[in-house]
C-alpha cells in the first residue's frame, strides 16, 4: 500500500506544483487515495478474516482495526515520501521501508521494535494464558496515529521539497521516540498475562469456565460434560466435576478448550481428551481414548480421522458387551497404561 501510495502521489505532485492556487494539496491527494486505501484496508479485513477463519467479534473486531491503523499510516508514509524523492525512487523506497516496518519487529527482541508495530504482537500472539500488553497497544497506535496525523499536516499545503523532507524526518522521530517511551519497560515479546477471568456456569457438582470469548459456547459445553459424564459412568470412567479453558482458574480444574466455532463433535472429542489426560496415564494408549471418545458420542467414522483407525476398531468391538465386562476392560487396560 504504501508503494501504490508513493507512485500515486508522485504521479500528483508535478500537476500540484504547477497549481500555485492550489493552497492545499492534501485534498487533491485524499480524493487520489482515499479509494485505494479504503480498497486496501478491505482487502486486509477480508484476508485476515480468511487466514485466521476467526468470525467478527468485539475482540476480533478491536484487533483488526487496530491493525488497520497501520496499512492507513502506510499510505501516508508512502505519500509524503512521493513529495521528497522522485516517483520512482520513492514506490520502491516506500515498499522496502514498509516492508521492513512490518517485517523486521517480528525477530526483534527489542520491546521499542516491536510494539512500533501490530504485526509483531498479532503475529506471536497468543496463549489462553497471554494477552498483548497494553504497551505494545498504545505503543502502535501511537506509531500509527502520528504517522497519518503528522503526514496529513504536512500534506495539507503547499511546501518545498525541504520543508517535507524535514517533516518526514521530524515523523519518523516522534513515532520512533514515542515507541520507546511506551516500551522502554515492557517484555520483549509484547505480551502480558491475561488480566480477564474466565466465566463460569454450574449445573448440580458440574462448573465449567471458559474465555469470555467462548461464551457462545459455555452452555452447550456444560450440558455435553454432563451428559458424557451419565454416559461414562457405567463404565467406571471418572468424569472431572470443574473444568476451565484456563490452566490457573479455578485451581485443580480439568483443562478444556471450547472454541466458539467448533463443532459439537469437536466437543465431545476435546472432553474426551480432557478426561485421559486426568488419568494421568504413564504411556498414551489410543485404545482407551477411543472407547472414551465413542461413548462420548463420537462417531465411529469421524473418529477414524482423529486417531489411530486400528485403535477405533478395537474399542468398537466392546460396545456390543455387557457393561460390567466394558468395565473391566477398562480397568485392566488402564492398568497396563499406568494410568492412577
Amino acid at each position: 500500500m504504501g508503494g501504490w501510495a508513493a507512485w500515486k502521489a508522485g504521479a500528483l505532485r508535478k500537476h500540484l506544483a504547477a497549481q500555485a492556487w492550489l493552497r492545499s494539496p492534501g485534498r487533491a491527494l485524499g480524493r487520489a487515495l482515499s479509494p485505494g486505501a479504503a480498497l486496501g484496508v478491505a482487502a486486509y479485513f477480508v484476508t485476515a478474516a480468511a487466514v485466521t477463519g476467526v468470525g467478527p467479534n468485539r475482540l476480533t473486531i478491536f484487533l483488526f482495526g487496530w491493525a488497520a491503523l497501520a496499512v492507513l499510516a502506510s499510505v501516508a508514509l508512502g505519500a509524503l515520501l512521493a513529495m521528497v524523492l522522485r516517483r520512482a525512487i520513492a514506490a520502491p523506497t516506500a515498499m522496502v521501508a514498509l516492508f521492513a516496518w512490518f517485517a523486521l519487529p517480528l525477530g526483534s527482541l527489542s520491546p521499542w521494535l516491536r510494539g512500533s508495530n501490530t504485526a509483531s504482537a498479532m503475529g506471536t500472539c497468543c496463549t489462553m494464558e497471554q494477552q498483548i500488553a497494553g504497551s505494545t497497544i498504545f505503543a502502535s497506535s501511537f506509531v500509527s496515529l502520528t504517522t497519518i496525523v503528522m503526514s496529513a499536516l504536512l500534506l495539507s499545503r503547499q511546501r518545498s521539497r525541504s520543508v517535507w523532507a524535514v517533516g518526514l524526518v521530524g515523523t519518523l522521530g516522534v513515532a520512533a521516540t514515542g515507541s520507546w517511551i511506551m516500551t522502554r519497560d515492557a517484555d520483549a515479546s509484547g505480551l502480558s498475562e491475561r488480566s480477564q477471568q474466565p466465566v463460569c456456569e454450574h449445573l448440580d457438582e458440574t462448573s465449567v469456565c471458559v474465555w469470555p470469548e467462548h461464551t457462545s459456547a459455555l452452555r452447550a459445553t456444560l450440558m455435553l460434560v454432563e451428559e458424557v459424564r451419565s454416559q461414562l459412568g457405567p463404565f467406571g470412567v471418572a468424569v472431572p466435576n470443574h473444568w476451565s479453558e484456563s490452566s490457573i482458574l479455578p485451581a485443580a480444574a480439568a483443562f478444556i478448550t471450547v472454541p466458539d466455532a467448533s463443532t459439537e463433535i469437536d466437543r465431545r472429542f476435546t472432553i474426551s481428551l480432557s478426561i485421559i489426560d486426568e488419568l494421568d496415564c504413564a504411556r498414551e494408549d489410543a485404545a482407551l481414548t477411543a472407547f472414551v471418545s465413542l461413548h462420548a458420542g463420537v462417531p465411529i467414522d469421524d473418529l477414524r480421522l482423529r486417531i489411530e483407525p486400528s485403535a477405533v476398531d478395537r474399542a468398537s468391538g466392546l460396545l456390543g458387551l455387557p457393561a460390567d465386562q466394558q468395565r473391566a476392560w477398562f480397568d485392566a487396560r488402564a492398568k497396563d497404561a499406568g494410568c492412577r
